[in-house]
């Protein structure tokens, strides 16, 4: 039986990078800033969230671990980073390139792209000859869907700037605090309610044209509220292509079966364990 850490890695998180992407095409700001401000948010969070699976997995009673030799350990870090090398270096071409200015955020990707189809191809076979056909036509269908929702943005953004609602809505908030430190607080606490049931792609689609005008009368930097925007805001988890709430068949229901039967066996090993005392005599 897989381990309950195996069956909760199935789904995959969309990285935060495609949320600073749509952020910085939505506000027009630059993508190589907002990645570059983003480097210790990103360690933060990193951290928040190891913080939360070790809390979660000791109160959650999730499968013990056997602690390994120092020695072991490293050779299998070194194992594993071997089988990754290839993988390993996309991320270092593309925000490299970006940071070094050799080339554009959409130059990146292209890179990216070719990159990651000769090492699937030709150094992990993950990729057959079905998949390359398969592969552009869902990609033509989620850019497509993707840009159709940008481009109304746009439009929205447009018409916000027409009706001068970011200026109503900073005079609104003038009334309620003053300067750009109690501004930023009202922005955590909307984000931080927007962001428990809405995406990232959504909340940043119809917030950042508000808010972006908002906080340059203010003096805000907006990479900097890009970057607060993109923390507070949910990545979508996927798996195949697909939202894990329509993923039942392969992710939710492997992932509670295995924390089901995780947690029965615990509960099993409890009983015997008092069974096997001996009563006090």
């Amino acid at each position: 039986m897989p381990s309950t850490a195996t069956a909760l890695s199935a789904p995959t998180r969309r990285t935060r990078s495609r949320a600073v992407v749509n952020y910085g095409l939505v506000v027009n700001v630059s993508i190589g800033s907002l990645f570059i401000a983003g480097i210790l948010p990103g360690i933060l969070i990193a951290l928040s969230l190891i913080l939360t699976i070790c809390a979660m997995a000791r109160l959650q009673d999730f499968d013990a671990t056997q602690r390994v030799p120092l020695s072991a350990w490293a050779r299998n870090l070194v194992r594993v980073t071997r089988e990754a090398a290839f993988a390993i270096v996309m991320p270092v071409i593309i925000l490299g390139g970006i940071y070094s200015g050799v080339f554009t955020a959409t130059e990146a990707s292209v890179g990216a792209v070719v990159y990651g189809f000769l090492v699937s191809r030709f150094v992990y076979r993950a990729i057959t000859l079905r998949d390359v056909v398969r592969i552009p036509n869902e990609s033509a269908v989620m850019t497509g869907m993707v840009m159709l929702i940008v481009a109304f943005t746009a439009l929205f953004g447009y018409v916000l700037t027409v009706n001068q609602i970011p200026q109503y809505l900073g005079v609104l908030i003038g009334q309620v605090t003053s300067g750009p430190v109690g501004f930023l607080r009202l922005v955590n606490v909307l984000l931080f309610v927007v962001g428990t049931f809405m995406e990232a792609l959504a909340t940043i689609l119809i917030l950042g044209p508000i808010l972006a005008p908002v906080a340059q009368s203010y003096g805000i930097d907006p990479v900097h509220l890009g970057i607060v925007n993109v923390a507070w805001t949910r990545p979508t988890v996927s798996c195949r292509g697909r939202s894990v709430a329509r993923c039942s068949t392969c992710c939710r229901a492997t992932t509670w079966s295995v924390s089901a039967s995780s947690r029965r066996s615990s509960a099993t090993s409890s009983r015997t364990a008092r069974r096997s005392v001996p009563p006090p005599t």
